[in-house]
This record gives structure tokens, sequence and C-alpha cells, in this order.
């Protein structure tokens, strides 16, 4: 009889390790998206529904987290509160 319990726990484990690793690019990636972002004038921004400083929040935070995703969260929980642009 052959255990394969050894090989299938390592899979599990590269698997983890590459799961991580993709989602860590995402975040990058993104992050690359959102500094050009930044080089719109402050008009543009709040034409698209943006304020520059939401935009540096979601910039300044760990790799570990979705900066896009943060950012649609700022810009929703200010739409909530109805303000708006400065």
């Amino acid at each position: 009889m052959t255990d394969h319990s050894l090989p299938r726990a390592t899979g599990l484990g590269v698997t983890e390790v590459f799961s991580g690793l993709r989602e860590f690019v995402s975040h990058w990636l993104k992050r690359q998206r959102l500094y050009r972002l930044q080089e719109l004038d402050d008009r543009m921004l709040d034409d698209i529904g943006l304020v520059r400083e939401e935009i540096e929040a979601s910039l300044n935070l760990p790799l570990a987290i979705d900066p896009i995703w943060d950012l649609n969260r700022r810009a929703q929980q200010r739409r909530v509160r109805g303000t708006r642009f400065r």
C-alpha cells in the first residue's frame, strides 16, 4: 500500500504559496494603475468620482490589501455621507 499523504500535503502548501504570490502581484499591478490616476488633475478625478486623498490612502495600504477594493469602499462611503470633492 502506498501512502500519498505527504505529496498531497506538500501540494496544498505549494498551491497556497502560488495563490498568495498571485494575489501579491495582482495588488502591486493595481497600485501601478492608481499611480497613473494620480497624474490626473482634481477636476478630472472629480468627474470620475474620486478624490486624490482617497487614492493616496489606498496606495499607502499594505500589499496584502487590494487598493482598488479599498478605493471603491472609500468612495462609496463618501457618497453615502453625501460629501463631494473637497
